[in-house]
């Protein structure tokens, strides 16, 4: 089974074009009216990919980015931080996506989303955690992931400290204190100690 998304910054016509194509979409969309009518006809998820663009403004010039592109990536920020913004204040279920893995977003650094989705676009932390848990797991087709309840995955980690007063927390691993994979511990920070199990 393969999941296929496509990344879309067209509008509402590319995103319904991708749709019907059979492709899950990321739309980036600022009317109300396109919101409504993809999320009702389509089973589809919304993909912020805020901390990819948020890495280029900060290490673009650094790593070799062409002015253009800089620019570009400029203009691209106000507008996927409003499209951020109007699906909250909508009620549109948004994921976060990650796009991990070159210079300006390096692997490790999912938690970030998280911080940037509060601290940039202003939504709750519980509405931030949620897009990265619950539903990240409905937009990748995880049925038994994403949420504590009977029947599923019991896949948690435990971080130490109010995320409230400082969604920061998660992006130092000094803070997990636990993580636990289909209910068992397979890692765990006793005091100074940190003690993992490997799941066969």
């Amino acid at each position: 089974v393969f999941l296929m998304a496509a990344p879309c910054y067209l509008g509402f016509r590319g995103t319904a074009l991708t749709l019907r194509a059979g492709l899950h979409s990321q739309p980036l969309i600022r009317k109300q009216e396109s919101w409504s009518l993809i999320m009702r006809e389509y089973s589809t998820s919304s993909v912020a990919v805020v901390c990819v663009l948020a890495g280029a403004l900060l290490f673009g010039a650094s790593i070799g980015y062409p002015s253009e592109s800089s620019q570009r990536v400029r203009d691209e920020w106000e507008r996927m931080v409003a499209a951020v913004r109007l699906a909250y204040e909508r009620g549109v279920p948004f994921a976060v996506g990650s796009d991990a893995g070159g210079a300006v977003h390096p692997h490790g650094r999912y938690a970030r989303e998280i911080v940037l989705l509060v601290r940039v676009c202003g939504i709750p932390v519980e509405r931030a955690v949620r897009a990265a848990t619950s539903h990240a797991a409905r937009a990748a087709w995880l049925g038994g992931a994403g949420v504590i309840g009977a029947d599923h995955d019991a896949d948690l980690v435990v971080v130490a400290g109010d995320l409230v007063r400082r969604v920061e927390l998660l992006e130092d691993d000094a803070n997990i204190r636990v993580v636990m994979k289909k209910g068992r511990i397979v890692r765990r920070i006793s005091g100074s100690e940190i003690v993992t199990t490997t799941i066969a």
